[in-house]
């Protein structure tokens, strides 16, 4: 055997300009363009069949469909875009297309703060119930004698775990670059928008688990879903803004 592995056409296309080598064949950089991305958590192109090359070609011609129809009717910054007719929401990303998820994709959702969990909630009433940025000593800064001790932050995120097998884990970066102190102004910016972001990943997850409740015991009425968001409004879970505004989108004011 040589010392050099001599190049095939490319597997997917019959390109001669491969890139690549696969775990059975080559790969040019055009057909790798065309899985948008979706060969991504690490794995290595040695290590991937063409079968999962043509899977994740697919995938990206699915997304890029569901993408084009995608319209957004509720928006946090450039952070969360959501398309509430749909029952739809996506990332924004500057390097590539983002992928569509639906509100049935959502798992959990967890604040991480210079890599440490923050806020974990994997049900609409439990994410509500975390106190955001309020664990004694490690969020909400050590208390050294009667001196407290602000933290500097270097990294703050919402990691989304999803059911989705395009995307098993969505990351919302809102400081990646640079460090903030602890109570700061740009901090309490920072956490007003973490908390925006949480009351939309709240609503969605809530009718989420109502759509779960309905598949199993029927369809509810109009009244029957305001009397849920009213009683979300109740405990706590969405504020009374979040609560007017469902209730005119499900009266059609």
């Amino acid at each position: 055997m040589g010392l050099f592995t001599k190049k095939e056409p490319c597997c997917i296309c019959g390109s001669a300009q491969v890139k690549e080598k696969l775990a059975d064949g080559w790969i040019c950089q055009n057909c790798i363009n065309n899985s948008g991305g979706f060969l991504s958590g690490g794995e290595k192109f040695k290590d991937v069949p063409k079968a999962r090359v043509l899977q994740c070609t697919e995938n990206h011609k699915k997304n890029m469909e569901l993408l084009a129809q995608f319209s957004a009717t509720r928006k946090v910054k450039k952070y969360l875009y959501i398309d509430e007719n749909k029952r739809q929401w996506i990332v924004p990303n500057d390097i590539k297309d983002p992928i569509v998820m639906s509100y049935d994709d959502i798992v959990s959702v967890d604040v991480l703060q210079n890599g440490n969990s923050v806020i974990s909630g994997g049900t609409a009433s439990a994410l509500a119930g975390g106190a955001l940025f309020g664990a004694a000593g490690a969020i909400a800064g050590a208390t050294v004698g009667k001196k407290s001790v602000k933290e500097e932050i270097t990294s703050l995120m919402i990691m989304i775990s999803t059911k989705n097998p395009n995307m098993r884990k969505e990351y919302i970066f809102l400081l990646s670059n640079g460090k903030v102190q602890e109570g700061s102004t740009t901090y309490n910016f920072l956490k007003l928008d973490v908390q925006n972001i949480l009351s939309e990943f709240k609503i969605m997850m809530a009718d989420a688990e109502e759509k779960k409740a309905q598949n199993r015991y029927g369809t509810t009425s109009g009244a029957d879903e305001i009397a849920k968001y009213k009683k979300l409004c109740d405990d706590g879970v969405i504020t009374k803004e979040e609560f007017e505004a469902k209730k005119k989108q499900l009266l059609g004011i």
